[in-house]
């Protein structure tokens, strides 16, 4: 008996050894930066296992994301000029209570690209069908013309283009529109716009 009791002690590092051997526990002393992208299966890194803000721009290959991969207002709107063949568009409404004839009632849009210079007044029109001069239909216009198209229309008298200092002229920035009442009662307009740089 002693010298099993011996023989374990001499050989109890051995043992030990085996033992963590034959139970399939492994350990390997890694040094810096060893594990690399072969070590590393496909998928095996999700988001959550990521720390916050881990991931910077110089960290991510060029061309290799777009807008749909980040995050809903993550890239800024662009601003500036428009260039030349491009096309903008938006919506407008107005509504209002007149109490008598002739009533004004407005609305004013800006830009959020502006053309390279002013739209004359001569290229603003107002389309009530669906289409017009200079104006093909909804979401187009000739180069450098703005066409409004007027999708519903109450108790209007007639409406009117004007700039951003609430004159009819040149527009810029923007643009607004007034309508007049016909009589008492409720007011309501609404019309798409569109403007193609030339």
């Amino acid at each position: 008996m002693r010298q099993l009791f011996g023989h374990l002690r001499g050989n109890a590092i051995a043992y030990l050894a085996l033992f963590v051997a034959l139970s399939g526990t492994a350990y390997a002393a890694l040094g810096k930066n060893s594990v690399g992208s072969r070590q590393i299966k496909r998928g095996a890194i999700s988001t959550s296992k990521l720390r916050s803000n881990a991931v910077i721009g110089s960290k991510v290959k060029g061309r290799s994301l777009n807008a749909s991969d980040l995050a809903a207002g993550t890239i800024p709107p662009r601003t500036g000029t428009l260039r030349s063949g491009e096309t903008i568009t938006g919506q407008l409404m107005i509504e209002g209570r007149a109490s008598g004839v002739n009533q004004p009632f407005g609305s004013f849009g800006s830009f959020q690209l502006t053309p390279a210079s002013a739209i004359p007044e001569t290229n603003q029109h107002i389309v009530t069908g669906s289409t017009g001069p200079n104006c093909p239909g909804q979401g187009q216009a000739d180069p450098g013309h703005l066409c409004v198209y007027q999708t519903a229309s109450t108790n209007n008298g007639g409406a009117t283009l004007f700039d951003e200092t609430g004159h009819t002229g040149a527009v810029l920035r923007g643009f607004g529109l007034d309508v007049l009442s016909v009589g008492v009662g409720q007011v309501f307009y609404s019309a798409t716009w569109a403007y193609r740089e030339p």
